[in-house]
């Protein structure tokens, strides 16, 4: 194994780092591998290569399995493993190898983003020691490469492509920091919170609108200052979006600032969004048929909260869902 012969400081983009290894893999063979050195840190080396003419890998000297105590050595579409190289007219020595097992161009993006992050992170904590970089990177796109098989339902699909259409709209108005207020994928019951505004997105394709609502503080007023109920009106359409293409849209936009980029990156892995699946993802694509419309819960709009019962709910009652139609008012949504 040899390597080419110079050093680039620091290489931010994953963009970049994907040409990078487009342009090692003519260079490379089964038995002959070429590779770029990304990173020096001290007595510390990030090689890009190509493993088998095919596979993106990141080699680092001086770091192995058990300095970063990895207990699972692969991942759907990643492989992490001690190998022994000669690199260039280096002699022999021992690398930690982090290999991506999935050729397909979706997958090898995702492990340019990867290596962009560790890069960020070596050069954003220079004292910190290289292997509890590596670990904690590892550990952070864990859940991305999980082999965890995640169902999903066209409805599932619907309202995560609504949620991403909204946050993608909020990012584009408002700013990046906005990520941060999409609380859906932990568990709130609405969808959006911050400054004492919640928003709670309903995404359909039946006209006119019928919207499921689940349980009875999805559309509670009194929570908030103001609480509004976002339509989303969609149709399938071949040539339309998907929510990995929305997901693609979203990443350039938070990726000036890394911490926004893994607080998207958090919320992705928590609503169940795996990247190995999106050629599945991609069967179902659609099209906005109109911007969002939103609803003001005022004291006039139609919901059923704790409020509309004369006394609380028998505990055993787990849950209560019901539906609404929307020929209601609309109302701007104020940034």
């Amino acid at each position: 194994m040899c390597v080419s012969g110079y050093f680039l400081n620091f290489m931010e983009k994953a963009s970049d780092l994907l040409a990078v290894f487009r342009s090692l893999l003519p260079l490379c063979d089964k038995s002959h591998l070429e590779g770029r050195s990304i990173l020096q840190r001290g007595a510390y080396r990030i090689t890009l290569t190509a493993a088998e003419a095919r596979f993106p890998t990141i080699l680092i000297n001086d770091v192995g399995l058990e300095t970063i105590g990895s207990r699972s050595k692969s991942f759907r579409g990643l492989e992490v493993k001690n190998i022994r190289a000669a690199i260039g007219s280096e002699p022999e020595a021992e690398y930690l190898a982090i290999v991506c097992r999935d050729a397909t161009d979706s997958h090898i993006s995702l492990f340019m983003f990867f290596l962009e992050s560790l890069i960020r992170d070596c050069s954003k904590h220079p004292s910190k020691e290289l292997s509890a970089v590596i670990k904690e990177a590892l550990s952070k796109w864990r859940l991305f490469w999980s082999p965890t098989q995640i169902e999903f339902t066209e409805e599932w699909i619907k309202g995560l492509w609504g949620e991403l259409f909204v946050l993608q709209s909020l990012v584009q108005r408002i700013g990046p920091k906005s990520v941060v207020h999409w609380t859906g994928p932990e568990g709130f019951d609405q969808d959006f919170q911050g400054g004492g505004v919640g928003l709670e997105i309903k995404t359909t394709s039946t006209v006119p609108p019928v919207l499921q609502i689940n349980g009875l503080a999805q559309l509670d007023r009194s929570l908030f200052s103001e609480l509004y109920l976002g339509v989303c009106l969609i149709s399938a359409d071949a040539k339309g979006m998907s929510v990995s293409n929305l997901v693609d849209e979203l990443w350039p936009l938070l990726s000036a600032d890394d911490e926004l980029l893994d607080v998207f990156v958090d919320k992705l892995n928590s609503v169940g969004y795996r990247p190995q699946h999106r050629e599945s993802y991609e069967t179902y694509r659609y099209r906005s048929v109109a911007p969002p419309t939103w609803l003001h819960v005022d004291e006039n709009f139609p919901a059923i909260t704790p409020s509309s019962f004369r006394s609380p709910l028998d505990a055993r009652i787990r849950g209560v869902k019901w539906s609404a139609g929307t020929k209601l008012e609309s109302k701007n949504l104020r940034a």
